[in-house]
Formats: C-alpha cells, sequence, structure tokens
C-alpha cells in the first residue's frame, strides 16, 4: 500500500516538472510587436507637435496582454488612448488603463484583449522656431520588440524646404494635399533608440487644419487624417449607425408590438369557458290532454247492427240491449 501510494506521488512530481518550466515561460514571454508606425505632425492644429503611436501585436503574442510603453517625463497626459475592435476605435475599459509619471518617463500600462492599439499626445518641446526656420528633433526608444517600424513626418501647409535625416525613403500625398516623409526600419530590439530630425521654413504660424478648412468649401469632406476616437464600446460613431436615443426609442416601439402581438394571439386561441352543470335538468310538465268518450273508443269496428254505448262508447254486440261494459241501457 505504501509503495502504491509513493509511485503516485512521484508520477506527479514528474507531470508538474514538466509543466512548470513551460507554464513559467507563457508567463514571463515578453509581448512582441509585429508593427508599429510613429506618426509625427507638427503644426497641425495647435502650436505643440502631434505624436501618434499606431502598434499592433504580433500574432505569437498571447491575449490577454499588459503593455508598458514609455513617453517623454515632460508629457502630462496623454491625449488619447484606444485599441481597434471590428475596424473602429474605441477607449479601453477604465480599469485596463492607467498611466504612472517617473523622473524618467510617463509610463501608459494598458491591459487589451486587441491586438491593434493607438496611443497619441501633444510635445511642447520638439520644435523650434526662429523666424521663418523651423527645427525639429525627435527622438524614441523601442519598449518590446518590433518586426517592422515605420516613422512618417507630416509637412505642414505652406511650408518649404522641407528636409528629413535620416533621409527619407519615401515621399506621398494624401487626399488633403498633405505631403508626407516616410522612414523605414527593417526591425528593432527591446530598447534600440531611433532619432531623427526635420527643417523647413514656414512664414505663417496658423496650424494646418485652419488652413486646410479655409480652403475648403463648406460641407465638403473632412480632413480625412484626424483620427475620431469613440468613448467606451456602446457609442455610435459619428460616419455610421444611429444616435443611442433613436435605438433605445425603436426597441421600446418594438417591444410593444411584440407585447400586444403575443396578447392578441393568446386571447384569440383561448378556447371558450366549458358550461358547468349545477344540477340536473327538469323537463317542463306536459299538458294533460283531456281525454273524451270519442278518443277511447276502439279502433276496430263494431259488429254489424250492433252500435255503440252512449255512455261510454263501447261497441255493442247485435243482440245487447245493455253496455257489458258500463252497464247503460242501449237506445233503440
Amino acid at each position: 500500500m505504501f509503495t502504491k501510494h509513493i509511485y503516485k506521488f512521484s508520477t506527479i512530481i514528474f507531470l508538474l516538472a514538466l509543466l512548470l518550466p513551460g507554464l513559467a515561460a507563457a508567463q514571463s514571454a515578453e509581448p512582441t510587436l509585429a508593427s508599429l508606425t510613429v506618426e509625427i505632425w507638427p503644426e497641425y492644429d495647435r502650436p505643440d507637435t502631434l505624436v501618434i503611436y499606431r502598434a499592433e501585436l504580433s500574432e505569437d503574442t498571447p491575449l490577454p496582454a499588459t503593455l508598458v510603453l514609455r513617453f517623454p517625463p515632460y508629457i502630462e497626459s496623454m491625449h488619447a488612448v484606444a485599441i481597434e475592435k471590428d475596424g473602429r476605435l474605441i477607449t479601453p475599459e477604465e480599469n485596463a488603463l492607467r498611466t504612472n509619471s517617473t523622473a524618467d518617463a510617463l509610463e501608459v500600462i494598458l491591459n487589451t484583449n486587441d491586438r491593434k492599439i493607438q496611443m497619441e499626445y501633444y510635445d511642447p518641446q520638439i520644435l523650434s522656431k526662429q523666424g521663418q526656420d523651423r527645427q525639429l528633433d525627435f527622438s524614441f526608444a523601442a519598449d518590446y520588440p518590433v518586426d517592422n517600424a515605420i516613422v512618417q513626418i507630416q509637412e505642414p501647409i505652406e511650408s518649404s524646404n522641407f528636409t528629413v535625416t535620416p533621409a527619407a525613403g519615401n515621399k506621398f500625398a494624401d487626399s488633403n494635399g498633405l505631403n508626407y516623409q516616410r522612414i523605414d526600419i527593417a526591425g528593432l530590439a527591446a530598447g534600440d533608440t531611433v532619432d531623427l530630425s526635420a527643417s523647413y521654413s514656414r512664414a505663417t504660424d496658423i496650424p494646418t487644419v485652419e488652413l486646410i478648412s479655409a480652403n475648403t468649401p463648406e460641407h465638403a469632406a473632412d480632413t480625412g487624417d484626424v483620427t475620431s476616437v469613440e468613448v467606451g464600446t456602446n457609442t455610435a460613431s459619428e460616419s455610421g449607425g444611429l444616435p443611442i436615443g433613436y435605438l433605445l426609442v425603436g426597441a421600446g416601439i418594438v417591444l410593444l408590438l411584440a407585447t400586444g402581438g403575443y396578447w392578441w394571439w393568446s386571447n384569440r386561441t383561448q378556447p371558450a369557458p366549458a358550461t358547468v352543470k349545477t344540477g340536473p335538468q327538469q323537463r317542463a310538465p306536459r299538458k294533460k290532454r283531456r281525454v273524451t268518450a270519442a278518443d277511447s273508443r276502439p279502433k276496430n269496428k263494431p259488429a254489424a247492427g250492433g252500435g255503440y254505448c252512449h255512455q261510454c262508447g263501447t261497441a255493442l254486440r247485435a243482440d245487447s240491449k245493455f253496455c257489458h261494459v258500463c252497464g247503460a241501457a242501449r237506445r233503440t
């Protein structure tokens, strides 16, 4: 008996020894980013520079995942933090997001069940101005390994002599005529730093968005590049879906119609109530018919020449002088 228990205990210990290293490795595995795009928009909608991070977790990163992303320590708060769900940007749940300010960085801790995330902030320090001359110096460190990284810089409207270091490998324009310079990076290890700078001239301090609005006819399409982030998971976006108030009213009407239809159907199909008998039914008494002498006459005919008794109607024999039933004398 003792040997049998020792054998079972040894088997359990052996199985745990096989499983625990794998579980520990899974728990300690760092997330990996399949892609990271950093967009830098100087003088876009305010004097500070808008910086946008778009990241996608790799397929081998288990979900849910906890990400800790670090931004410059002088950033007081994030402008937006969102996850992409079914092609739409929404803010994460309140308990899934928190920030922590330290002397070295503003840390954003995000718990996510989705692979695509987006974060935005305004940087007040990376762009310097001296008359019409602009100088932008940007640097970031990869918090996690990145398979493919992209940095895109937007050229403000009415800027000229725009140069980027290192040199951009691709240039393109969007639907609003805004030009971009793109730098592709093959891959980054955790802790790798990316530094770039840009210089240009600009005679105005008017933000790009205001110049686009001034040059766009009324009721024309919006700028397109501005990201719309939904607050929560139940808010309908401006580009699709009805306001929540209309949806609630419509749901109430459907519920009332369904309730009324069920009530009508149940009353229509309900059988009629059965009649309850309280006792045996009594027939109305028949009227007694008065019997006359004629009614009591027999159906047989009297003997020839016999006639009938004038008293009771009995057929008389031909030779009878009295009725043999009632004794009345025979009339002649």
